[in-house]
């Protein structure tokens, strides 16, 4: 082994809970909106939380990239994310935090076209839009080890049913440390 880890990343929602939500359930007004967080994580191939971080409702998956990376000391070897990561930004960040013959698999978005004169990492989307062109999506999922991304949608399983689909918390810094150590208690459950 060359010290690369298999990352995988995704993000969930994550509901506030606090008198907002109380009060609405209280006086039956359930058409109130309720707010929520998005907590975005990293998983090594073991499906061990090796980063996370908490934003708002409204971030963008692939801008908190940078984040979860710098989060992890190990190079990547492989990175594994969903269609929300199909981004030229993502390609050039994985391929400097990943070592030199790092694969990147990420669906291409539906309608998504080569780029001609693309270099490496970039290069390996258009491999990927031509070999879903010659077997189709589904078939390209299973090749490609795409569907490895489940370890990852079982943390948020795990977190979910041990833990509770919200945030205690009602102050956003204590709303982030809450949502890191249930992330500490996955990884020593899992331990």
């Amino acid at each position: 082994q060359d010290g690369s880890i298999h990352l995988l990343v995704d993000s969930t929602g994550l509901k506030i809970f606090g008198a907002g939500a109380w009060n609405a359930h209280k006086h039956r007004r359930l058409n109130e909106r309720r707010g929520w967080r998005k907590l975005h994580v990293g998983v090594d191939g073991e499906g061990f939380a090796v980063a996370a971080k908490l934003t708002e409702s409204t971030a963008d998956d692939a801008a908190t990239l940078p984040d979860l990376l710098a989060q992890i000391d190990a190079p990547i070897g492989r990175f594994t994310a969903d269609g929300a990561y199909d981004s030229r930004g993502v390609y050039e960040q994985v391929g400097v935090a990943g070592t030199s013959e790092v694969m990147i698999v990420v669906p291409p978005k539906r309608g998504a076209v080569p780029t001609t004169g693309a270099s490496d990492p970039w290069r390996q989307r258009n491999a990927a839009l031509r070999r879903i062109g010659e077997i189709g999506r589904q078939d390209w999922n299973r090749e490609s080890g795409y569907r490895q991304q489940a370890r990852v949608e079982n943390v948020f399983g795990r977190y979910k049913h041990v833990l509770g689909e919200g945030l205690r918390a009602r102050d956003p810094d204590a709303q982030s440390a809450e949502a890191m150590i249930g992330c500490h208690v996955l990884n020593r459950m899992l331990d």
